[in-house]
């Protein structure tokens, strides 16, 4: 039988190029590039590979591992990584996860912490490029689970060689410092990363994790390993992965389209749905507009199950929609109006699921709800940032009455950020309320929406 041939120099260039040929993705590349590190074989073979492209083009190349703290033996183990980046001369830094581990989902807990601390590293040294070494077995095990778990068509498309940060940045007002994540390797098969690493003498960790029969991963690894049909393997799966990913990219094109015409969004967070103009659209694209709108909405980073928004969908079509929370938004049909709007849907955040308060110190920024970016200025005092709601609506609505503030659609108002310092509300930017003791206009306190609203892209 014949051996997997290593992954050379010239091959990874071309499966690089990709990504130099838009400018869009080979802009962040320019800034230097990080590796996520384990120590495992993929990563290691995708270090040595970027390392000589990076070399080539002048682009520095830097190593980071996350210590979770989950093994016994995890701190020597990156130590002996540290020693081999060393002996390369590639800079590597170690991040520790520092917090109570987890006892239940370890594996989905563990890899959200280690995107978090590789992000947030990342910004802090001004890096705008994120690899990963996901690699073809990796894209057929995420494509078996997803099935196994009834994903529709966005979920089974699995990884995409491109990704968004996936934690969202605390540390500045918009995400143009926040690095890509970049996935060249999802055509590789591991054994070609394995024979990679022993071409090049490089050392790797096993992690005997990988097979523990108490993760999902595991045993989705088994059944690729088992030949359970001719034809069912790593490679036939990560092409159909791909061939749903273009399908996916399709639908969210013409998703787009539609919110063009029926969606309406405001500075404050909120939306307004026109459900007339979704009578001609196919089920699966209103269904994928209403999931994208409680995301945005919502600002909880995740979709909603399926079923609830078949549900949703069936009372507006059937015109029986009487309002509902779902996602953490109020969805609530509008009353009045002319013949034009009447079933629009306002769908805006549900204020009682609103984040709890939060300290602002004088000069910080933070985001708040998963929604707003908050700033507080160096020369104003500290206070506690959270939801306007009924309180805090009531201490300021003689003030704010004649200024705007009565055009917003009451739950909106209840869910909007302000500053409050002791019991009493001094801020709330988006209701132009600034307190005449509060230390400026809105108290030195800014607030909006951390992220645009990416459905109306095309």
């Amino acid at each position: 039988m014949a051996l997997d041939p290593p992954l050379l120099d010239a091959e990874f260039a071309g499966l690089m190029a990709d990504f130099e040929a838009d400018p869009a993705l080979a802009q962040p590349l320019r800034q230097g590039v990080a590796v996520g590190l384990s120590g495992g074989a993929d990563s290691m073979a995708l270090l040595a590979l970027l390392a000589r492209w990076g070399a080539a083009r002048a682009i520095p190349v830097r190593a980071m591992s996350v210590d979770h703290g989950l093994r016994y033996d995890s701190a020597a183990e990156l130590e002996a990584v540290a020693e081999q980046m060393a002996a390369l001369g590639i800079p590597h830094d170690i991040l520790p996860w520092r917090c109570e581990k987890p006892t239940r989902a370890v594996q989905a807990t563990a890899r959200d912490a280690r995107y978090r601390l590789l992000e947030e590293h990342c910004r802090r040294l001004g890096i705008g490029a994120l690899f990963l070494a996901h690699h073809q077995d990796d894209q057929a095990e995420t494509f078996l689970l997803r099935l196994a778990r009834g994903s529709g068509v966005r979920g089974l498309a699995a990884m995409a060689p491109v990704a968004p940060p996936l934690s969202p940045p605390h540390e500045d007002v918009t995400q143009a410092n926040s690095p890509l994540r970049y996935r060249p390797l999802l055509a590789i098969p591991k054994a070609r990363l394995v024979a990679t690493c022993v071409d090049r003498g490089l050392a790797w960790i096993e992690d005997l994790s990988n097979h523990n029969p108490a993760f999902d991963r595991t045993a989705a690894r088994s059944l690729l390993a088992s030949h359970p049909l001719p034809g069912l393997n790593a490679a036939r799966l990560a092409d159909t992965a791909l061939h749903l990913r273009r399908a996916d990219a399709a639908l969210a094109f013409y998703t787009a389209r539609l919110a063009q015409t029926c969606v309406k969004p405001a500075a404050a967070g909120y939306v307004i749905l026109a459900t007339k103009r979704l009578d001609e659209a196919p089920d699966e694209i209103i269904l994928r507009l209403l999931s994208d709108l409680l995301v945005h909405v919502g600002g909880l980073g995740h979709p909603p199950r399926l079923r609830p928004l078949e549900s949703l969908w069936a009372q507006i079509r059937a015109g029986k929609f009487a309002g509902q929370t779902l996602a953490g938004c109020l969805l609530a049909p509008i009353k009045g109006g002319s013949p034009e709007t009447a079933g629009d849907v306002l769908i805006c955040r549900e204020p009682a699921a609103c984040a709890p308060a939060l300290d602002l110190q004088p000069g910080e920024q933070a985001l708040w709800d998963g929604r707003f970016q908050v700033v507080l200025a160096q020369n104003a005092a500290r206070g506690r940032v959270m939801a306007i709601g009924a309180r805090g609506w009531q201490q300021i609505r003689p003030f704010v009455m004649d200024e705007g503030g009565d055009r917003l659609p009451h739950p909106v108002r209840l869910g909007l950020p302000g500053l409050w310092r002791e019991d009493r509300l001094v801020a709330a930017p988006f209701l132009d309320f600034p307190d005449a003791q509060g230390g400026g206009a809105q108290g030195g306190f800014e607030a909006r929406l951390s992220r645009p609203f990416r459905v109306l892209s095309l």
